[in-house]
């Protein structure tokens, strides 16, 4: 479920970062984007989520960053391959890639969902000074 490929996701990252700081699955972060994505429903829109609007008030972060992105014909159910395609996606872009390495973004909450037709949503909210 979401909890281990958080904890999956924060592993990959860390192994990116070569020892230069690492993230940590945060569950507070995690239920937020689950609860985003559960409001938005499947087939929602990416830019549409809102992630950022009403984080919780005692998250102890002072700067956020979202990365996204979607599949099709990729299964009905999220697998721990989906957590390593969205990561190697991700790293794959310079831009991307700067925001995963950032070592100022200590915490993370990751969440996959699935349409059940083979669409998938992924979703990473990284969280940090």
């Amino acid at each position: 479920g979401p909890e281990q490929q958080t904890r999956l996701a924060a592993g990959i990252i860390n192994g990116l970062r070569a020892g230069a700081g690492p993230v940590e699955a945060e569950s507070r972060l995690r239920r937020h984007v689950e609860a985003k994505l559960a409001a938005a429903g499947a087939g929602a829109k990416l830019s549409g989520l809102g992630l950022l609007r009403e984080l919780p008030a005692d998250l102890p972060f002072l700067g956020y960053q979202v990365l996204s992105g979607q599949c099709g014909g990729c299964g009905p159910e999220p697998t721990d391959a989906d957590v390593h395609f969205f990561l190697e996606s991700w790293s794959g872009s310079p831009r991307s890639r700067k925001i995963l390495r950032d070592k100022s973004l200590t915490g993370i909450g990751f969440v996959i969902v699935a349409d059940g037709e083979g669409r998938k949503t992924a979703v990473l909210l990284l969280a940090g000074e």
